[in-house]
């Protein structure tokens, strides 16, 4: 089952950074006066607003790419498919979103919850716990604020992944939060959409203040790579503590590539792992300054990989 499915207006759907637009201080003002009793017509209205605005030709042509009301925030390349984060500034509810772009399909919404293979965590242990006290539980988008809430992960055989993470809560969107469920956009070397598959369920939800936790499942004998977005050019790199020691996962090496030659551009830093045996492993990642020993980290990350 493939999440929902932009049908996309123009020839083109090969999108980059030129799409991403951030509107000046008094866009939501002017989208209220001009199209507050539009009806049907909003979306047309707010499109027009933008461009009234100033946005690029590119920056409207994703909005019209997202059936208008949304506009890209921020852009992040992963090999051939990337992470558009858009705002959707008059929504009721979950005004940030993340789609996964420049693939086939070409515009994918990884919230398009109805799509989900939802009926594979039935078979997970710690799900059916959960069930059994909470027979009411149900998924609602994650964290979206950011691109790089999205987990992404490269395989040797060229393949990605991107690996969206779900709360699951009592009934409603102000209901109790339960845990967390995770769900994997499998795509093949020629950023062809070939799965999503449901990678696992755990009840230790943190909070969107706390130290994240994506949960990835992979199978044994397998090599896979950890895609972290990061920026040398502000000397902060990312760091893994403790080094895995088991003969199971070992650390096959890591790399840092720059995204552009401009002054200050960001990139990627690139963790391999080759994972032997079916265990359940925790690799945590601290982002921070080499020299600043005592300082907090400015980002933390903790990966669950389950090999089975």
């Amino acid at each position: 089952m493939f999440p929902l499915v932009f049908t996309l207006a123009f020839a083109s759907s090969n999108f980059g950074s030129a799409a991403v637009w951030h509107p000046p201080a008094n866009f939501r003002q002017s989208v209220v006066s001009a199209c507050g009793n539009r009806g049907a017509d909003f979306g047309k209205c707010f499109a027009d607003q933008m461009k009234a605005a100033g946005a690029s030709a590119e920056a409207l042509a994703f909005t019209h790419a997202v059936h208008d009301g949304g506009y890209m925030q921020a852009f992040r390349s992963v090999g051939q498919i990337a992470v558009a984060s858009v705002m959707y500034p008059f929504r009721a509810n979950e005004n940030s979103a993340l789609l996964i772009v420049n693939g086939a399909p070409a515009v994918i919404d990884v919230d398009a919850l109805n799509t989900l293979p939802a009926d594979q965590m039935k078979a997970d242990p710690a799900y059916q716990a959960m069930l059994k006290e909470h027979s009411n539980a149900t998924l609602w988008p994650g964290d979206r604020a950011s691109g790089d809430n999205l987990l992404a992960l490269a395989f040797a055989d060229g393949s990605r992944e991107i690996v969206a993470d779900y709360r699951v809560q009592a009934g409603c969107h102000a209901c109790a939060v339960l845990g967390q469920a995770f769900f994997g956009f499998r795509f093949d070397p020629n950023a062809k959409l070939t799965a999503t598959e449901f990678t696992g369920f755990t009840t230790e939800y943190r909070g969107i203040h706390a130290v994240p936790q994506k949960l990835i499942r992979v199978k044994p004998n397998t090599t896979f790579t950890v895609l972290l977005p990061a920026n040398r050019t502000t000397g902060y790199s990312w760091g893994l503590v403790p080094t895995p020691s088991r003969s199971e996962l070992q650390l096959l090496g890591h790399d840092y590539e720059a995204a552009g030659n401009g002054i200050g551009s960001g990139g990627e830093e690139r963790w391999s792992f080759r994972a032997s045996g079916a265990s359940e492993y925790r690799l945590h990642f601290s982002y921070r300054r080499p020299w600043e020993k005592n300082a907090a980290p400015a980002k933390s990350l903790e990966i669950v990989a389950r090999v089975q």
